[in-house]
């Protein structure tokens, strides 16, 4: 028998077997007295078994009918079995070790991805409301460890994976990578029809503040879920249905949970074909910059231009941005696309400096991902240092509704960086999606752009007029120019002008151009007309020997 009762390096022992009511406290002898009358047992022998470090196991016995003494033969036989078990029970105890190792997480002690797929591979779609899934994602995990370093996010790990085993139970929760986490919903009926409540259930259990080798933190999770759909016929298709929720859910923004319908389904393959298309564009230098100027409302000059990302088809056909928008929330394409739209307008801003033409600045659209990631600076520098460009004369454009939610810190840190380094800034569809004003004080801008919803309203609308004479008078006092965005008529310029807007761009003045018709039209407005002929000739000619 295996037991803890014997001290290490006991030797072999002789016992009488004692039947007095006495011994019933004595959990060891319950099963000897049980036996005892029936088989008529009076002594045992006690053989302790060790390991082969020598740590004591248990004790082997050996049951006699008799009170005598075993024989050396039958000692040496009950020493044998008594190694032979010891040999047994290490073995086991390995085997045990290693089951562990293999299907549990080592840093929470959660069932590791391992023993994930042996659970939902015995799982069945049958009864499609028998069971869901849910798959959390830990958000910006790779920023707490590169700002508080690995051991604050192991820390941050574990209490996720506390707080997700607790909120869960009795169903089981599971860890399946760096920051993911996978639930199998089985003993609650109603899981199938509730997996929303039990997200938000989820999602409130663990985004409590937690302090990490001294350092607060609110964890945060996107989740995605899926239960057994009637055309589904195994527990794969569920999972993957369960991966597009999660994979959806981080696209549209993080923090969030999205239960997985088929319709999601088609959006994804939608959004990674609109990926590929521009990868391959990218890859055949078919991204190209179109201009839209900007003008002063008091003189009609174009003092300025916006540069907006084209993509050129194979058949020659020219797509803006706003069809292949979904390539952005790619990090790595939108990067892609961010290095290469800095390349282009460098080397056409440097162009038109050479040629004289006078304007204060070339915007450009970033997203959220560009300023996340590492490279911008790096590339903003490279390109305007091919080019002999001075960073002031660009000045990069930030989405107002990109700049929001729990990354709001981090992109403020990376603008700042950025102004250091002289480049300017400017606050894109300000006012138009959640305007606050605090963003003015978290992100250092150097101007501010009134988007289409306010323009558009401004001539019949006191509350859009009130909203733009108070952007102008912020900007005014903070040193910001004000910009108003996609004026369409000439009541829409004469309005904003009233109120004190000094600079604004649309389809009233002009469209988005190609790189040889803003040529014109810059050079159009800033000399003599008797030189425009000579000038443009020459300028056509020189693009036509660059290709």
């Amino acid at each position: 028998m295996r037991e803890q009762a014997e001290p290490r390096g006991a030797a072999v022992v002789m016992h009488k077997i004692d039947l007095a009511p006495e011994s019933a406290t004595d959990s060891r002898e319950y099963h000897v007295r049980n036996l005892s009358p029936s088989m008529e047992l009076r002594s045992h022998l006690s053989v302790p078994v060790h390991d082969s470090a020598g740590l004591l196991k248990g004790a082997f016995r050996v049951y006699l009918r008799e009170s005598r003494e075993l024989t050396p033969d039958e000692q040496l036989m009950a020493e044998t079995c008594a190694r032979l078990s010891g040999i047994a029970i290490e073995r086991n105890d390995c085997q045990f070790e290693r089951e562990q190792k293999a299907n549990i997480d080592a840093l929470t002690g959660l069932p590791n991805q391992g023993r994930f797929k042996q659970a939902v591979s015995q799982l069945s779609c049958k009864q499609p409301t028998s069971w869901a899934l849910l798959l959390l994602d830990l958000d910006n995990l790779k920023t707490t460890n590169d700002t508080f370093g690995h051991h604050a996010g192991d820390l941050l790990i574990q209490k996720v994976a506390s707080r997700l085993s607790k909120a869960v139970e009795p169903d089981p929760a599971f860890r399946i990578g760096g920051d993911e986490f996978a639930v199998l919903l089985q003993k609650s009926p109603e899981a199938a029809y509730n997996l929303e409540h039990i997200a938000e259930h989820i999602r409130a259990a663990i985004e409590h503040p937690i302090d990490c080798d001294g350092h607060v933190m609110v964890p945060r999770a996107t989740m995605g879920g899926a239960s057994p759909l009637a055309a589904d016929e195994t527990a794969d298709q569920v999972q993957r249905h369960a991966d597009l929720a999660l994979y959806h859910a981080k696209d549209i923004g993080r923090g969030g949970f999205v239960r997985y319908s088929p319709d999601i389904g088609s959006r994804i393959f939608d959004r990674l074909s609109t990926i590929s298309m521009v990868a391959a564009a990218l890859r055949e230098h078919r991204i190209d910059a179109y201009y839209q100027p900007l003008v002063c409302l008091d003189t009609a000059k174009i003092v300025g231009v916006e540069a907006l990302c084209r993509l050129k088809t194979v058949d020659g056909d020219v797509i803006p941005a706003a069809s292949f928008d979904d390539a952005f929330t790619d990090a790595r394409i939108a990067s892609d696309i961010t290095r290469r739209m800095l390349s282009i307008v460098a080397a056409d801003v440097r162009r038109w400096i050479d040629l004289g033409i006078p304007f204060q600045h070339v915007g450009l659209n970033i997203s959220a991902a560009d300023l996340l990631g590492s490279a911008l600076a790096r590339d903003i520098e490279s390109a305007c240092a091919t080019e002999n460009l001075p960073l002031e004369y660009v000045i990069l454009e930030l989405r107002e509704r990109a700049s929001l939610g729990e990354r709001n810190q981090i992109l403020a840190d990376a603008t700042v960086k950025l102004r250091e380094l002289g480049v300017r800034l400017a606050l894109d569809d300000f006012g138009s999606d959640y305007a606050s004003l605090t963003h003015l004080l978290s992100f250092p801008v150097d101007a501010l752009k009134i988007d289409h919803p306010i323009t558009s309203r401004v001539e019949s609308s006191e509350a859009c007029r009130a909203i733009v004479r108070s952007v102008v008078d912020i900007g005014r006092t903070l040193g910001m120019k004000v910009i108003a965005a996609r004026i369409e008529t000439l009541e829409q310029a004469a309005s904003l002008r009233g109120l004190g807007c000094e600079i604004g761009q649309g389809h009233h003045f002009f469209g988005a151009l190609d790189r040889s018709e803003i040529t014109r039209q810059l050079l159009l407005r800033h000399i003599r007309r008797d030189e425009v002929e000579a000038a443009v000739v020459s300028e056509l000619a020189q693009m036509l020997r660059n290709g």
